[in-house]
């Protein structure tokens, strides 16, 4: 735009300087001004306009972005962390977590936003890998080290929507039934057990090396997977269920469960003992008053 044709009052000199800005031509009429105008008073005026303006947006850019790296700074110094539900179509309003930053463990240390969340602690104490107790028992040690769990947070506030399951718990137990209580090739074995560790029904699903294979005895079961299923005292729904891999020299076990304050809140337990699945319950009951401790949004009573 030429300067016969622009306001030569200064409001009109800041309104083409905003404007110019916006469309990201600084630059451009620079260079125009420079080799093309002839400098004169409107050139001069809109000129230092548009100097005073790119020098006012920046710093408010650079104002902006500080306060945006300090607020990321604080939410992570102060364990602030937002899960969604995969997708992110179901959970416009996140749950909000305060996580202490030494319970951080793998890709969720500096967390922010996410659609799940792990911690590492030690059972029964639930204390961090930092207390002095737990020193010892660093990543390199293998196995139940002196109580060592991953406990892994989801938020499926759209299970609560559905009429067939109740909890997000109770989503995964019928899940387990849907996809692994039956047999499909015939390498595959389900055979149901008798109720134990608490459990209402407990199955073991097999695998077992293909016809031709030339496997014999135990090398003929390539994969052996135990659910346990508890159902809710009412017996409408499934309360936690868990899986154990059967088939491995240390057998380990992931526990799950729904938080009673939020039943969208399903919590995982992981790298438990099979030995020690006579204290499911109990660990179910301390890992909930844990996690629900740091709920801070929606609001959940432990």
């Amino acid at each position: 735009m030429a300067c016969d044709s622009v306001d030569l009052k200064p409001r009109g000199y800041w309104r083409w300087a905003v404007e110019t800005i916006a469309q990201k031509d600084f630059f451009s009429y620079v260079r125009g001004a420079v080799q093309i105008e002839p400098f004169n008073a409107c050139v001069a005026g809109r000129l230092s306009a548009l100097i005073l303006c790119a020098i006012v947006f920046g710093m408010a850019a650079s104002g902006l972005g500080l306060v945006t790296k300090a607020y990321a700074v604080g939410s992570e110094q102060s364990g602030v962390v937002e899960l969604y539900e995969y997708g992110g179509d179901h959970s416009p309003t996140p749950l909000v977590l305060q996580i202490p930053k030494e319970f951080r463990y793998g890709s969720s240390v500096g967390q922010q936003k996410s659609w799940g969340t792990n911690i590492l602690t030690f059972y029964p104490s639930l204390t961090s890998p930092k207390d002095p107790a737990n020193a010892p028992y660093g990543l390199q040690c293998v196995g139940f080290c002196n109580g060592r769990i991953l406990i892994s947070i989801e938020y499926r506030p759209s299970i609560l929507t559905r009429r067939t399951a109740q909890t997000a718990a109770d989503a995964g137990a019928l899940g387990v039934l849907r996809f692994n209580h039956q047999t499909g090739p015939p390498n595959v074995h389900v055979v149901d057990l008798e109720p134990q560790f608490g459990f209402d029904e407990v199955f073991d699903r097999t695998i077992e090396a293909p016809p031709g294979a030339n496997a014999s005895g135990s090398q003929n079961k390539l994969r052996v997977d135990r659910y346990l299923l508890r159902r809710s005292p009412d017996k409408t729904h499934y309360d936690s269920y868990a899986h154990c891999s059967m088939s491995t020299t240390v057998q380990g076990c992931e526990i799950n469960f729904s938080l009673s304050c939020n039943p969208a809140i399903r919590v995982t337990v992981g790298g438990w003992p099979f030995q020690r699945m006579d204290q499911a319950s109990e660990i179910q009951r301390r890992v909930e008053h844990f996690i629900a401790a740091m709920v801070k949004e929606p609001k959940c009573n432990p």
